[in-house]
Formats: C-alpha cells, structure tokens, sequence
C-alpha cells in the first residue's frame, strides 16, 4: 500500500515538473522570430503573456518637454527631435465656442527652434461652459508667412474632446515653418474674426499687427 503510495506521488510529481516545464518554454518563446509583415509572431501564449523584450510601444500623438531652453518633441516611438527653443510669453485669449458651452482659447507662449518647428503653448478653459465640449485648437491657430499664404498645424498635443465644464486643458500646437525666420504671424481665430499677431523671437517680443 505504502508503496503504491510514494508511485502515484512521484507520477503526480513528474507530470507537474513536466507542465511547468512547458508553460515555460511557451512563454519564453511566444514573441520569438517576425511574421511576413516583419511584426513580432504572438505565439500560443502571445495572448496571455508579452516578453518585456520584445513589447511595442503604442504610438501617441508625440509629446513635448520644454526646460532649459531646450524641447523635446516625439512623434510615437521612433522620431524624436530635440532642439534649442526661444519662448516668448504671451497672453492671448479668444472665444472658441460661445455659450450654453463657452470656451476660451488661451495662449500663453509661442516659442521656435532655429529649424522652424514652432509651438504654440495653449489653454482651453471651460469656466463658463454648461456641459461637456469638444474643440480642435487647430482650426482656430494658422502662421501666416510674409510671402503669403498659410501654414497649418502638424498636430495638437493635449486633450480637447468631452472636456468637462469648470476644467482646464493644457497642450501646445504644433506647427513647421521655413528654418531661420526670426519673425512669425500668427493668426488667431476663424471665419471673419480674426487677430494677427506678429512674433520677433530676436526681440523676443509680439504685438498685434492688421494684414490686409
């Protein structure tokens, strides 16, 4: 009796060495080696498990830091620029939206690198608002060059969708413009209610300015 025991005691013992085993060889080799598209195989366990070593990260909108007079800006995971940036703070405010949901457009700096990405540091406040709105800071932001013409947005860092009322929201507004002006307009508003006001970054000063 006693011997039949310590059998099935050492069965049972093989059988979960052996699963053990092979729960770690599945894990340890689920995200080995690229499919045909050149992405990372899921495995049978890719599923459950990811291998730190071989995680990709989710591609985001890019993000920036500003310190020290110096930006970083990436866009998703592989492009990333860090430049020397020259602010210049400001104190705009433009009606977005008006009421039941009013916001307000704040824009507190603009600053530009020497090859031409400029940003434009916003806030959009909802103090007034009566419910949940959403806005796109871009259609209200355009840089108008001296040769003429308009410069959009690249993209727009921060969120500005169901923004609850009572809030702020902060993000920046990305823009390209031609490497080594020392001047910008920016144009602030849509439709026939529109501002320009122009930036001198060696003056590291602005005004508002007309454009016919």
């Amino acid at each position: 009796m006693a011997k039949r025991i310590i059998i099935i005691l050492l069965a049972g013992l093989v059988l979960i060495v052996g699963f053990l085993g092979t729960l770690y060889y599945l894990i340890t080799h689920s995200t080995a080696g690229e499919d045909s598209s050149g992405s990372p195989k899921s495995g049978i366990m890719g599923t459950f498990f990811k291998n730190p070593e071989n995680a990709v990260e989710s591609q985001g909108n890019g993000t920036t830091t500003v310190g020290g007079g110096t930006t970083v800006i990436q866009v998703g995971t592989s492009s990333t620029v860090t430049e020397s940036l020259t602010v210049i703070p400001a104190s705009i405010v433009y009606v977005a939206s008006d009421s039941p949901n009013k916001v307000v457009l704040a824009i507190e700096s603009v600053g530009k690198t020497e090859k031409g990405t400029v940003l434009v540091a916003i806030k959009a406040l909802t103090f007034e608002a009566e419910g949940a709105t959403s806005l796109n800071p871009a259609n209200f932001l355009v840089l108008i060059p001296r040769t003429g013409g308009e410069i959009h947005a690249d993209f727009v860092q921060g969120n500005f969708t169901n923004m609850a009322p009572g809030a702020s929201y902060a993000g920046n507004v990305v823009f390209t413009m031609p490497a080594g002006r020392s001047t910008l307009i920016l144009q602030v508003g849509s439709g026939q209610a529109v501002v320009f006001f122009e930036f001198d970054f060696n003056e590291k000063t602005f005004r508002q300015v007309e454009i016919s």
